[in-house]
């Protein structure tokens, strides 16, 4: 069900928002909760038709460096585009634990250097399935491209992890992790399809990216078909300020919705 709740309310609830100073924590947080906010803006170009929502997030700030490969992320604006079009096997929850996300479940076989990953039946919002291959891929991708998630989980052995079937992939560590199922949590770990092309980005996440205006705007639109059902706003706007100040100016001119960074 769509909610309308107003942001002092969502704050008083999850006193941590406030003091993030990454731009992804409140454009996740809000956009990926199934809110609509009573400030976002409705419209509709046929009076009989339902309005569309959407949410204007001021973020401090976008850059041209931006980038649209999820292992590559490095910038906040980066991290905002992984979150909403990608999904990573685990994530942390509202009491800091790791807590599945793509993945169903992460158990450990017989020591912490077999671990087994069970996925949640999603798909890409192309329409297709994700499967323990594309988990595979992604990780082999990682290591073979010497992308930043290799250099960071160094335990990881890419020539063994192997699919098990559609849903269930092996990894045998190099040497026993325990904290592997947090390493996963990483939006650089966010997992991609088989033959992933940066240039045209499809994910499995909450959003597909539709609009992309390096340092000044991106613009994403719900995936209604994803897995954890779709977001309570039908498009989301991630709007770059030069600083802290103008985003609060915008934020109380009603410009934007949400400000995801101020002092």
């Amino acid at each position: 069900m769509r909610t309308s709740e107003p942001l002092h309310s969502i704050a008083e609830r999850h006193p941590n928002v406030g003091r993030r100073r990454q731009g992804l924590a409140a454009a996740v947080l809000l956009a990926s909760a199934a809110l609509v906010l009573s400030a976002c803006t409705a419209t509709s170009p046929d009076p009989g038709a339902p309005a569309s929502t959407t949410l204007k997030v001021g973020i401090a700030s976008l850059s041209d460096g931006d980038a649209t490969d999820p292992a590559k992320a490095s910038t906040a604006g980066g991290y905002v585009l992984a979150r909403q079009v990608f999904d990573t096997l685990t994530e942390y929850g509202t009491d800091g634990s790791w807590q599945p996300q793509l993945a169903e479940s992460v158990k450990a076989g017989k020591d912490a250097a077999d671990w087994t990953v069970t996925l949640h039946k999603a798909t890409w919002s192309d329409g297709t399935p994700v499967t323990a291959a594309d988990v595979v891929a992604t990780v082999k991708r990682w290591f073979d491209d010497k992308l930043p998630p290799a250099g960071s989980m160094p335990f990881i052995d890419p020539g063994k992890v192997t699919v098990v079937d559609d849903q269930t992939v092996h990894f045998q560590l190099k040497y026993p992790t325990v904290t592997f199922p947090e390493a996963l949590t990483s939006p650089t770990a966010s997992i991609v399809p088989q033959g992933f092309d940066p240039g045209k980005p499809i994910g499995s996440g909450p959003f597909v990216l539709t609009s992309n205006h390096p340092g000044v705007q991106l613009t994403f639109t719900a995936n209604e078909k994803y897995f954890r059902g779709a977001p309570g706003v039908d498009k989301l706007d991630v709007v770059s300020f030069a600083d802290a100040t103008s985003e609060a100016n915008a934020l109380t001119a009603g410009q934007i919705d949400v400000a995801s960074d101020l002092d």
